[in-house]
């Protein structure tokens, strides 16, 4: 069953409403203070009448930008669950997406949930909140500093929440780089349904020589080796080492290079009880919905819920003040 041409518009349009959602709240940062600019006024004519619950609520309205409330957006919605329903005879838009193995961006979900109320969306449906631009980041994960003699600093930062979605792919996003390769061991955390009881795994990314400040490196991609066809569960990897038996992984496969790269077939996974042959190939415990050809950029993507450790690799050292951080990936710009 490959994604249909309207299953790839709607996907590019709730893309969209995340960055448009996610660039609103940066721009509204540091705007929730109206209740407070009142009180502070000193004036108790003018705070009886405009300070109260109205002041909270525009606050609070304020700080999650609920695009799902704008009556436009309300009504367009209920068109696209119209569509699931009427047109495609799914139960809803949750078990469209559930059908299609394919997630929304944490912020497009909140739009939908907005107009529909929360719990609508499944979890599993729900991607974490990715990072779309440096000016629009996503959620921080952590970011490392390295000083050149292998024994660079790690910040952690927060991980994402199980409650609201489930784990998505990691990048490391260059900030600064010198002129030398630079080898990082990024210790990921599994999601709690990891079936072989792994809480983090250990993976290796090397930061090139020559790259700009602005590129990213996702945590544990792998190319598919040889074509994995649809009907089937095998995917041949050359590598293994970031895999887990349960852990969910993302496969996409990608047309052209930036910036005229495309998406062409995508879906969510979870690698089956005995599911991984070392460095050889990975099983997932459903069949592929779609055919991925490797002749033409397909990979497999790890998913994880945060970054606990980044240790200087040996070897590698890089340049003084090298630096990364780490974010959620879009799941629809993953071949960078």
């Amino acid at each position: 069953m490959a994604l249909t041409a309207p299953d790839k518009a709607l996907l590019g349009i709730f893309d969209r409403f995340a960055y448009q959602k996610e660039a609103a709240l940066q721009a509204v940062a540091g705007g929730t203070d109206i209740w407070d600019r009142i009180d502070a006024s000193g004036d108790e004519t003018f705070e009886n009448r405009v300070e109260g619950p109205q002041a909270t609520a525009l606050d609070t309205a304020m700080g999650v930008v609920p695009m799902g409330d704008i009556d436009e957006m309300a009504t367009w919605l209920a068109l696209v669950s119209g569509y699931a329903t009427t047109d495609l005879s799914y139960a809803g838009f949750d078990a469209y997406l559930t059908a299609r193995r394919v997630r929304l961006d944490l912020r497009a979900a909140q739009i939908w949930q907005e107009a529909f109320g929360s719990g609508i969306l499944s979890i599993a449906n729900i991607g974490a909140r990715s990072d779309m631009t440096a000016a629009i980041p996503g959620l921080n994960l952590g970011s490392m500093v390295g000083n050149g003699s292998g024994a660079g600093s790690f910040t952690a930062g927060t991980d994402m929440s199980e409650v609201t979605n489930g784990p998505s792919p990691i990048h490391a996003r260059v900030t600064v780089k010198g002129g030398t390769d630079w080898a990082m061991t990024v210790t990921v955390k599994h999601h709690t349904d990891v079936g072989n009881g792994a809480a983090t795994e250990d993976v290796v990314i090397t930061v090139g020589a020559s790259v700009a400040a602005g590129s990213k490196y996702i945590v544990g991609e792998q190319l598919i080796a040889s074509e994995a066809a649809a009907a089937q569960a095998d995917i041949s990897v050359a590598a293994t080492a970031q895999f887990a038996v349960g852990q969910q992984v993302l496969v996409s496969q990608w047309s052209g290079d930036s910036p005229s790269r495309l998406w062409l077939q995508q879906e969510i996974g979870t690698i089956a009880a005995d599911g991984i042959a070392e460095n050889t190939s990975i099983t997932l415990d459903a069949n592929l919905l779609h055919t991925y050809t490797a002749t033409i950029r397909s990979f497999v993507y790890p998913l994880y819920v945060g970054v606990s450790d980044v240790d200087d690799a040996t070897g590698d050292d890089g340049t003084n003040l090298d630096a990364v951080t780490f974010y959620p990936t879009p799941e629809r710009t993953l071949k960078l």
